[in-house]
């Protein structure tokens, strides 16, 4: 009953948009600028000037976490908060494609609360093209999303996180199962929480979905946007504890965080 439900729900809403973006003349999500002919981006979606404004991650980067380095930030490998975590790190390393910045931001919002599923496609396209940079991280037996809680599923009628894992698996021809992993309580949303709030609010609130084989499984686990980076870490617990092999996040965007003080695990 509450897969039918489920359908029903996202055939309904895809209608209502379509029918949307049928009346309306195209807008950029990341400026809400209309996008007049010859002034977009990659396959008309935004507007050339947006396009040019997304900045990808480069430079040196914590081989574990993935965020950049700036200065001497990361006088090893790897940042303070991965040389002395505060908490276990699960994943083997965590990477983002871009920089979350106010016109990514415009298209993500778009993506996941405003039901602009088209969207996969240009978001996907990063993603792939980080892939192809970084091949290693296709090496794998899944792709596999970060699960939505089904009340939120219900809400917004699809997991943007699978629709992105998607693009991934068809792209590198991977087997895709947004079935692995299961959201089993409600969580609030990270984006006003604090790094320990985050802890709280994500901590076993993952589980492996019955019946499901994850021993000696590497897995690419796929979300939207990552700041701590904790929502990865806490869905590569649940597959590590069942005994799966490396597990790699990948993001289409991090949120750069003011980095706490490490912390002294001497004690």
């Amino acid at each position: 009953m509450f897969h039918l439900i489920r359908r029903i729900t996202a055939i309904f809403k895809k209608i209502i948009i379509r029918a949307m973006d049928f009346v309306f003349p195209t807008v950029c999500p990341g400026c809400g600028k209309f996008i007049a002919d010859g002034d977009a981006g990659e396959g008309k979606i935004v507007c050339g000037e947006c396009f040019e404004k997304i900045k990808y991650v480069d430079g040196k980067i914590c081989l574990k976490c993935g965020l950049p380095c700036p200065g001497d930030s990361c006088p090893g490998d790897l940042c303070d908060s991965c040389e002395k975590p505060r908490t276990e790190i699960y994943y083997t390393y965590l990477r983002g494609a871009c920089v979350y910045n106010e016109n990514l931001s415009g298209y993500i919002s778009s993506f996941k609360y405003r039901g602009k599923e088209y969207l996969s496609e240009f978001l996907g396209n990063i993603l792939n093209g980080y892939l192809e940079k970084h091949p290693e991280m296709t090496k794998v037996d899944a792709v596999v999303p970060v699960p939505l809680h089904w009340r939120k599923w219900l809400a917004r009628g699809y997991n943007q996180s699978e629709l992105l894992s998607a693009r991934v698996a068809k792209r590198f021809n991977i087997k895709l199962d947004p079935g692995m992993l299961e959201r089993k309580r409600w969580t609030r949303p990270q984006a006003k929480l604090t790094r320990q709030e985050r802890f709280k609010n994500t901590d076993g609130a993952f589980e492996i979905k019955s019946g499901r084989q994850t021993a000696g499984k590497n897995i690419l686990l796929i979300d939207d946007v990552s700041t701590t980076g904790e929502t990865i870490n806490q869905c590569a617990m649940a597959l590590k504890n069942k005994g799966a092999g490396n597990v790699y996040g990948l993001v289409v965007a991090r949120d750069l965080p003011e980095r706490p003080a490490p912390l002294d695990i001497s004690h």
